[in-house]
């Protein structure tokens, strides 16, 4: 459920450098995520997030 991965996410954080989860796997996911809608993910906020994109 959502909320076991919360927690799975809060663990991580607290296992792992801030830095090395902002830049980890988890950012992929979002990048994967928002490249799926096209160039609509942009009107949706995803850009900023991924600057790589352009």
């Amino acid at each position: 459920t959502l909320k076991d991965m919360e927690e799975d996410i809060l663990e991580g954080l607290k296992s792992q450098e801030l830095e090395e989860y902002l830049n980890g796997p988890f950012t992929v996911v979002i990048k994967e995520s928002c490249d799926g809608m096209g160039d609509v993910s942009e009107k949706h906020g995803c850009g900023p997030a991924v600057p790589e994109k352009a």
